[in-house]
């Protein structure tokens, strides 16, 4: 299941970050930060060169690749704890867009990762792997299974104690 789009990670990260990433092929970079969200968007990248056309493109499928991996971590882990797919409101409810994010933002860093792209990554996958060893439950879940009642303290019965 894809969880975000490219467009959706050019708002959470910047379309800078995202152009640099998933423009691996050229030095100097031929997507800018400006053609890679016109190109997320489905804009029309018409009055650009064809060479820069066919970056843009290829930068979307390696950010839309990196999407689809992370998606598949993602149900890996949450079949061990639901049935898939989720619905709209259970991705919305648990911020699976944003772990999915963080998640297809760490693949796309080829080389060194920033500190804080690798904090993201770990973030996401310590929250699936308690969410698949029950320690941690989806909110959708929670919502729409009432909690069990327990019951302590001396039950009520026709006997007096009082007498006892």
């Amino acid at each position: 299941m894809s969880y975000t789009t490219p467009a959706g990670m050019a708002t959470a990260f910047g379309a800078k970050e995202l152009a640099e990433i998933c423009d691996r092929d050229h030095a100097p970079f031929l997507v800018s930060a400006d053609v890679f969200a016109l190109a997320a968007t489905g804009g029309d990248l018409s009055g650009e060169p064809a060479e820069v056309q066919a970056a843009a493109a290829a930068a979307l499928v390696r950010c839309q690749g990196a999407i689809d991996r992370a998606g598949a971590e993602i149900d890996s882990r949450l079949a061990c704890a639901t049935a898939l797919p989720l619905t709209a409101d259970a991705v919305q409810a648990n911020g699976l867009a944003g772990r999915c994010a963080d998640i297809a933002r760490y693949l796309l860093h080829d080389d060194a990762k920033p500190e804080h792209v690798e904090a993201g990554y770990k973030d996401a996958l310590a929250w699936l792997r308690d969410i698949a060893a029950g320690r941690a439950c989806l909110l959708a879940d929670a919502v729409h299974t009432p909690p069990q009642r327990v019951r302590t303290g001396q039950a009520r019965s026709g006997f007096d104690w009082g007498r006892y």
